[in-house]
């Protein structure tokens, strides 16, 4: 498992088993490719559903939007130390 805790207090766990699968690669891949309508199955790839839902409400505005940029800086940042975690 891999801990993660993001800038804006995010906390949760990833699997690694879950980062080994070649629809998350490809998810990867078509978001660096401009696709960003991978994130949200990544994220659901990623994330269990509880860890999905508390990341949506942290960001949710009193009007129920979460805002797209919101999501992709978490996504990010949760990346970023994975990819950490990883070449320790």
């Amino acid at each position: 498992m891999v801990s993660v805790k993001t800038k804006t207090g995010f906390e949760c766990e990833i699997d690694e088993d879950r980062l080994d699968d070649w629809e998350v690669l490809d998810q990867i891949s078509g978001m660096e490719d401009g696709d960003l309508l991978q994130a949200p199955r990544l994220l659901k790839k990623l994330l269990s559903k509880e860890d999905v839902r508390k990341l949506m409400d942290l960001h949710r505005e009193e009007s129920g939007r979460v805002p797209t940029e919101a999501i992709m800086d978490e996504l990010l940042d949760i990346f970023g130390q994975v990819k950490e975690a990883k070449n320790s």
